[in-house]
C-alpha cells in the first residue's frame, strides 16, 4: 500500500487574511473620507453637472423630433 507524503505547509496556507492588517486598511480609508470632505463634495457636484448636461440634450433630442 501507498503512503502519502504530507505537504510541506498547510493547504490553504496562502489564502490566509490577516484580520489586523484589513482592519487598519479600513480605518484608513474611513479616516481618509473624514478627513477629505471636499472630495466628496467634489464629486457629488460633478454627477449633478453630468446629469443637468443630459436633461438638455434629451429635452432638445425630444424637442427636436416632435
Amino acid at each position: 500500500m501507498l503512503e502519502l507524503s504530507r505537504p510541506a505547509r498547510p493547504q490553504g496556507a496562502h489564502l490566509r487574511i490577516d484580520p489586523a492588517a484589513y482592519q487598519n486598511f479600513n480605518i484608513d480609508y474611513f479616516e481618509l473620507v473624514r478627513r477629505v470632505p471636499w472630495k466628496l463634495t467634489l464629486l457629488s457636484l460633478t454627477g449633478l453637472l453630468v446629469a443637468a448636461s443630459l436633461m438638455m440634450c434629451l429635452d432638445r433630442i425630444v424637442r427636436a423630433s416632435l
